[in-house]
């Protein structure tokens, strides 16, 4: 009986001896494979920071007319060198010049604006105050003007800040509920600007 007892003992001893080595083995295989990775990933990583190739220019030099006209179809001419080191004038056709490039918006919050309710409808400034704050304006005060009998939407505007007049009257035309725009240029106003919204 006694041999039985230790002959079932015996397999149970010997499995758990099999278990420690396999664990062991997978232990060290994830630990490799996890330095291998992270090996992999440096060198990765270095190779993307190299600095890239740098492709020197090719002189050239450029023919173009002193003027040009600043409407119609323009031609301008270039060239370009040849491998035996010969310049080459090639014509190169362009379509029509409308003139100066269009200016770049001015920053819209770098103005700031009161908006006056000249109408004595009640709500009228509010509603122009929010299309304005929606557009980048900075809106100082929303209240009353000095009177009610304002008619159509009146800007009036600091002279150092003029350069912001077109894109501001551009922007009331584009309003919810757009109206004429007068202007006046008034150095007396507390902001850059005054909105008055009329009847």
């Amino acid at each position: 009986m006694n041999d039985e007892l230790s002959f079932q003992e015996m397999p149970s001893y010997v499995e758990r001896s099999r278990r420690k080595p396999r664990l062991l083995f997978v232990f060290i295989a994830i630990f490799l494979l996890a330095i291998a990775l992270g090996v992999g990933l440096y060198f990765l990583g270095a190779r993307n920071k190299s600095p890239e190739s740098k492709v020197a220019p090719v002189p050239s030099s450029n023919l173009t007319p002193t003027k040009s006209p600043t409407t119609g179809p323009s031609a301008t001419q270039s060239a370009s060198v040849s491998p035996s080191g010969k310049t080459t004038p090639t014509p190169i056709k362009s379509g029509p010049t409308a003139g100066p490039s269009p200016k770049a918006e001015l920053d819209r919050s770098k103005l700031t604006i009161a908006v006056l309710n000249g109408s004595g409808t009640p709500g009228a400034a509010k509603g122009i105050s929010s299309y304005l704050n929606g557009l980048g304006y900075t809106i100082k005060s929303v209240g009353n003007a000095d009177n009610f009998t304002y008619t159509n939407i009146t800007i009036k505007i600091k002279k150092s800040k003029s350069a912001y007049l077109p894109q501001l009257k551009k922007d009331l035309a584009k309003s919810p509920t757009p109206s004429p725009v007068s202007d006046s240029v008034d150095d007396s106003i507390s902001t850059d600007a005054e909105v008055i919204v009329g009847k």
